[in-house]
């Protein structure tokens, strides 16, 4: 199994990515990302064996208070990468970030080595994205997180295998 951690939006923050998303001007051969596939990946897993399943999401659930963030920039990364990005990352977020890479690395998984940049990502093969300029507003109050299934090529490539509520 391929695993994540992330932030899954709402109808309401998904209606906004999405609305976001198709205020670029897009050129041919840019891969708009479908709305049923926006996140924001809090920690890419990778590749675990099925038989660890139960342990994981038993071990993955974690204490956090509610906290909200805004996007407010666009970028257009390296590889043609788009994304929405956050000027200042949430202290919530950085704590709900750090606390499950512990646990991550208490459960013998791995962990994100780079620098931790809050985004998601609106297209690939963005080579010539135009973003829309100034980003539309977007508010997320965060109320869970969720382990998330990656299977590359199906139909629908994400599946929500956990979701883990806010304590507080």
């Amino acid at each position: 199994m391929r695993l994540f951690l992330a932030l899954w939006p709402d109808a309401g923050v998904r209606r906004a990515l999405v609305r976001q998303r198709d205020a670029w001007s897009a050129a041919a051969g840019t891969r708009l990302m479908r709305p049923d596939t926006l996140h924001l990946t809090l920690h890419y897993i990778g590749h675990v064996p099925r038989s660890r399943l139960a342990e994981i999401r038993h071990g993955l659930k974690i204490p956090f208070a509610p906290f909200a963030f805004g996007l407010e920039r666009t970028d257009l990364w390296r590889h043609g990468i788009a994304v929405l990005a956050t000027d200042a990352m949430a202290p919530g977020m950085a704590a709900l970030h750090a606390a499950l890479g512990k646990r991550l690395a208490d459960l013998g998984l791995p962990t994100d080595s780079a620098d931790f940049h809050p985004h998601v990502t609106l297209a690939r093969r963005a080579g010539r994205l135009v973003p829309a300029i100034p980003p539309l507003p977007l508010r997320w109050q965060v109320r869970d997180y969720v382990l998330v299934e990656s299977r590359p090529g199906q139909e629908s490539p994400y599946t929500v295998l956990e979701r883990y509520p806010a304590t507080a």
